[in-house]
């Protein structure tokens, strides 16, 4: 079996991803550099600021460019702890702020409580304060959970379906602001493309665990467990499928089942015993997908970064052998690095795929070099008061090709970990070195790629 037929006519459809930007993203520069590499789409995977960040949310969604945008776990950050009453220890009003958690809520408090925003946070904030708790040597959890002016809202849901709850949180403002771009839990056809972008569970932290975020799903997107939201996955992407149209899955994290090893794509690298740390969900509905015969071309995701903890790079792109699905992370943090003895130069990250006949036919990793040369050079040159920006792409690095064969679809796939190309024949076949079951035609399509392949521009 393999990923459903798709592309109108064979044409190619390239996207650009945007990995876990942590704040790193502006208009100018990075709009420069998405329209240097010239592609179709551009795809945000989440984590666009630190917490919820609305004005870096609303410059994408400002960005003259189409697009989709799913948001993370670092999306509604603050919101989930308020949601789910989780209350640190060192509470705002005894002032010991220590820890993350501890910091963002009394930052959040000291905001309350100086009159900062109304509306919901302040209504939060207020029935937060004033709840019974109950001590635990770790923390206080709130009785029940302050999600009143949440409960009725169904953000998730298509537009027009929201309920009629008045609470204007910050994920909610942000949902306002993307408005159709925002695909969890929905469908994005690309317009005569044969492509269609669908979007999994938003707001992820990645693993099994329902339980610290069954109010916030509850009340945001009207899901109250994994097995729910596996449903609803495998039902948004099901009529893209049976237009016959290549599927693109959008998530925060990757689904579980591709490795428990810490260099996995969704290897735990924080724990000594190491895991699995992908979403049950997502891998559920890739299941249903595969039953139906209708897998997806590509599982694109960020949330596990590049780097691990202790050192080593992480396995960045799996394919499943049976169904040829491409997943494809692309959380490189960061995202934006300077350029030594460039003070103006800096280098921006993108993973750019192309798809083509249902099938992700190549990936690479780009990095893209931004210059602002100063309000004077663009006026000079007839721009307007801001500063002027070039962009030039700076590397490709080949993470991963197709070659197409009378006998089927084998792929190239570099191991950033074992620094390695493996193999895989779609259809039939396994990650190895060339030998059996028609693996030597891949292993020539291989030859000379010792390492991956970086052009400079």
């Amino acid at each position: 079996m393999r990923a459903h037929a798709g592309a109108a006519d064979g044409a190619t459809v390239r996207f650009a991803v945007v990995g876990d930007a942590h704040e790193r993203w502006s208009n100018d520069a990075d709009g420069a550099a998405l329209r240097v590499l010239g592609v179709d789409h551009a795809i945000w995977v989440g984590d666009i600021g630190n917490s919820e960040n609305l004005q870096l949310v609303q410059q994408i969604a400002e960005l003259d460019h189409p697009k989709s945008v799913m948001l993370g776990n670092h999306g509604a950050e603050l919101e989930v702890l308020i949601q789910g009453g989780a209350l640190p220890n060192a509470s705002a009003r005894t002032g010991l702020c220590r820890g993350r958690r501890a910091a963002l809520l009394c930052a959040w408090g000291r905001l309350m409580q100086s009159g900062g925003p109304g509306g919901w946070a302040a209504d939060a904030w207020t029935q937060l304060s004033s709840r019974r708790h109950t001590a635990s040597p770790k923390r206080m959890r709130v009785t029940s959970a302050p999600a009143d002016a949440l409960r009725e809202e169904q953000l998730c849901a298509p537009a027009g379906v929201a309920g009629a709850g008045t609470g204007r949180g910050p994920v909610q403002l942000q949902l306002e602001a993307l408005g159709d771009l925002f695909v969890g839990y929905k469908e994005a056809p690309l317009d005569g493309r044969g492509v269609t972008v669908v979007g999994g569970r938003p707001f992820s932290k990645g693993g099994g665990s329902w339980s610290s975020i069954s109010v916030f799903m509850a009340a945001v997107c009207g899901v109250d467990s994994l097995e729910a939201s596996a449903e609803k996955i495998a039902a948004v992407a099901r009529p893209a499928a049976e237009r016959g149209d290549a599927v693109v899955l959008v998530a925060h994290n990757g689904p579980a089942g591709l490795g428990a090893r810490r260099q996995d794509i969704c290897g735990v690298d924080w724990r000594k015993e190491q895991g699995d740390h992908g979403d049950p969900d997502l891998a559920a509905a890739l299941e249903q997908m595969r039953l139906e015969g209708r897998p997806p071309a590509a599982v694109v995701f960020g949330h596990m970064h590049h780097t691990l903890r202790g050192g080593g790079l992480r396995r960045m792109v799996h394919v499943d052998p049976e169904t040829g699905t491409a997943f494809l992370n692309a959380a490189t943090v960061p995202r934006v690095t300077k350029v030594p003895g460039a003070p103006n130069a800096t280098l921006h990250h993108f993973l750019v795929f192309d798809v083509r006949a249902g099938a992700v036919e190549s990936a690479r990793d780009v990095w893209v070099r931004v210059t602002r040369r100063g309000a004077a050079a663009a006026a000079k040159n007839g721009g307007g008061a801001g500063e002027a920006v070039d962009a030039a792409v700076e590397t490709e690095t080949e993470v991963l090709r197709t070659v197409w064969g009378d006998e089927g679809t084998a792929r190239v796939v570099w191991d950033a970990s074992e620094q390695r190309w493996d193999h895989v024949i779609a259809g039939g076949g396994g990650d190895g070195g060339g030998d059996g079951d028609g693996r030597d035609g891949v292993a020539a399509a291989g030859n000379g790629l010792g390492s991956a392949r970086a052009v400079r521009s």
